[in-house]
């Protein structure tokens, strides 16, 4: 997997992090895999909530609050 791209695919990737990091003996040994893991869910968390994306147009706040 190189990218999450759904919600669901999302649940998984944390689900087995979890699942993974639960393993107390053979942590070490799935730390690569936990790493990478990781990764996929930190870019996915970027690019879900990166708030530049959204158009300056629908962004108009007001400048008091």
């Amino acid at each position: 997997m190189n990218q999450i791209l759904t919600d669901q695919e999302y649940k998984k990737v944390i689900e087995r992090i979890q699942q993974l990091s639960e393993i107390k003996n053979a942590h070490s040994i799935f730390l690569p895999e936990i790493d990478a893991l990781r990764q996929l869910a930190i870019n996915y968390e970027f690019k879900r909530y990166d708030l530049t994306l959204v158009k300056s147009s629908q962004q108009q706040l007001p400048a008091t609050g």
